[in-house]
């Protein structure tokens, strides 16, 4: 599962032929910060499969990337006018999808 349908389908494209036994990757489009988005991927396997061998849980954002501190030499003065003012929407983002999702 992922957010962009592109990057989906090059995955499957790319990693989908190296699987043995007749497995297969099933790209499902969606956004697992959102709990209606989970419930539709729930419903899609479900009407696909009768069981999962594995499931990774691997969702992960980090925001914007920003120029003007670079990681491991900011100050904590630069770090801290970096973080104040990054908008409360990108922090949100990132918690719902790194945490929540």
């Amino acid at each position: 599962m992922g957010r962009r349908k592109e990057a989906l389908d090059q995955a499957v494209q790319v990693h989908g032929k190296q699987l043995q036994n007749g497995g297969q990757m099933i790209p499902i489009q969606g956004d697992a910060s959102k709990k209606e988005t989970i419930a539709d991927i729930v419903k899609e396997i479900s009407s696909r499969e009768k069981y999962v061998n594995v499931l990774v849980n691997n969702a992960g954002v980090d925001g914007e990337q920003r120029q003007s501190v670079e990681k491991g030499d900011e100050s904590a003065e630069a770090l801290y006018k970096e973080l104040w003012e990054c908008p409360q929407s990108d922090w949100e983002d990132v918690y719902r999808t790194n945490v929540v999702g």
